[in-house]
């Protein structure tokens, strides 16, 4: 059944205001070029399943450990989220 718009037109309730961040400099740089990204990287509910996933969860791994290999980068696993994002 279509709603009639006059019973209920639209009425803004709330306005976001997200101010713009400044993500660059060379400290946060170099702390996004040295973080390996993965799905895994999050709660155990959203965590990808299935026997594929397992297998791209290594080759993930393995991609990471070459590339921090090829840009002279040590490889550490952040420990929380805190660590992560300073």
């Amino acid at each position: 059944m279509e709603w009639p718009e006059q019973l209920s037109p639209w009425v803004t309730v709330a306005t976001i205001a997200i101010p713009r961040q400044d993500i660059g400099g060379e400290e946060n740089l170099a702390a996004a070029d040295g973080t390996s990204i993965a799905p895994w990287r999050t709660r155990e509910d959203h965590r990808p399943i299935g026997e594929i996933q397992r297998v791209r969860e290594e080759v993930y791994r393995r991609s990471s450990i070459e590339r921090h290999r090829l840009n002279g980068q040590p490889r550490v696993e952040p420990s929380g989220s805190a660590e992560l994002l300073g």
